[in-house]
């Protein structure tokens, strides 16, 4: 997270952070009772709607990661078929997620680089 981030909203073991005063673009942080992060997940917008056979809504991709299993995944919403091939190697499985964490951020980051609020 950078300086920017604001913290939306909390509880004892759950944090909600934006990116900036009325992004939907964000963070969410669950932590056991001691403190003890155990799970971030992140959520990126590109600002455009989409319409397909299938689905319909705002593009994002969201990426989880779990610090108890240390597994990433991504999750791509919307109609760019190079940048859901590109999340589609991290997709959660009944297995777990990716531990190749490196390579998952690295493809995030390609696929939400020109987003009004992309990954940092």
């Amino acid at each position: 997270m950078g300086d920017n981030w604001i913290l939306y909203k909390s509880t004892a073991t759950e944090e909600h952070w934006v990116v900036r005063e009325g992004s939907p673009s964000g963070k969410t942080i669950l932590k056991d009772t001691l403190g003890n992060i155990l799970k971030e997940e992140d959520h990126y917008y590109s600002g455009a709607r989409f319409t397909s056979a299938h689905d319909y809504g705002w593009e994002f991709i969201s990426a989880l990661y779990d610090y108890r299993i240390k597994q990433i995944s991504l999750s791509y919403s919307g109609t760019n078929e190079a940048a859901a091939a590109m999340a589609a190697p991290f997709k959660m499985t009944s297995n777990g997620g990716s531990t190749n964490v490196v390579d998952a951020i690295a493809a995030l980051r390609k696929i939400a680089a020109n987003w009004p609020d992309g990954p940092i």
